[in-house]
């Protein structure tokens, strides 16, 4: 990417656009599609809690993360179990992603209780190319989807969308900008009350090509919207520790908001139901 892309305000195409997401199977899980994107959720008549935070976790499964595969499940494990300990853990779903040549759904939309981390071990398998930016678009678009239905169905929701990656972008059909005004879109049309987006660099400080990757990968979350940048030097236990923490971080805050939102329109509601009609003279 050279920065030199143009700001206009996407349109997106019907196949790319979340007011377009068609239910295309209907088990216990259910499997919707926009265009050639797809993703699943547990089936919705579960859902009775009129808030929730919906959390996209997309991981790098490219050739060159295959020294880190056993890295990224143990990521997937630590933010499972941390997160776990939010006290409203039942209102939190979370759908995890890999993303090589290909996009990979390991889990969809589940709630975190129902979440097991034993799950994610042996679940990852690294090959090919690095779609950042498919995977991007892919994380968001299914967020918003998802909190379009639950829009529709007068329930608030937020998202959390998290990439990691170790390397840049170099086998992707989408842009940057889609991502941005995807992000945009999810808002705006009112499906999500907020969306935090968070793009992690993992890369080796001493390899001799890290400064431009690093500010390659800076000026791709830059170029896409995201909330946050940040890096880590490798995964080990102590930075899957951190980095685990930090992505709960992140989600307590945006379901500790999204009550907030919560409790303004019951309260909103309780006053309109507690006012009397005019009486007519």
């Amino acid at each position: 990417m050279d920065g030199r892309m143009k700001r206009s305000r996407w349109t997106p195409p019907p196949e790319t656009d979340i007011d377009n997401a068609v239910l295309v199977s209907h088990l216990s899980i259910d499997t919707y599609a926009i265009g050639r994107l797809r993703f699943s959720v547990i089936s919705p008549e579960d859902l009775n809690a009129s808030r929730y935070t919906l959390v996209c976790l997309s991981l790098d499964a490219s050739d060159s993360s295959h020294n880190r595969r056993r890295a990224m499940e143990h990521l997937a494990q630590g933010i499972v179990k941390s997160c776990k300990q939010l006290a409203d853990a039942h209102n939190v779903l979370l759908r995890v992603t890999t993303f090589g040549t290909y996009l990979n759904e390991i889990q969809g939309f589940t709630l975190l209780p129902q979440c097991n981390p034993a799950n994610y071990q042996g679940a990852f398998s690294c090959m090919g190319m690095t779609a950042l930016n498919d995977a991007a678009l892919d994380a968001v678009q299914a967020t918003a989807a998802f909190g379009r239905y639950l829009h529709n169905r007068h329930r608030v929701a937020n998202g959390v969308v998290v990439l990691v990656t170790d390397g840049c972008d170099n086998h992707s059909t989408f842009w940057p900008q889609q991502v941005r005004d995807a992000l945009a879109v999810a808002v705006e049309r009112g499906y999500l009350e907020s969306i935090t987006s968070i793009l992690v660099g993992v890369l080796d400080k001493d390899s001799g090509a890290y400064q431009e990757m690093s500010d390659s990968l800076r000026r791709l979350a830059n170029q896409s919207g995201f909330t946050h940048y940040v890096e880590w030097d490798e995964l080990n236990f102590a930075d899957l520790l951190s980095l685990s923490h930090f992505i709960y971080d992140q989600v307590f805050s945006a379901h500790r908001s999204l009550e907030s939102v919560n409790n303004n329109v019951e309260s909103e509601s309780d006053d309109d139901s507690s006012r009397k009609p005019e009486e007519k003279n």
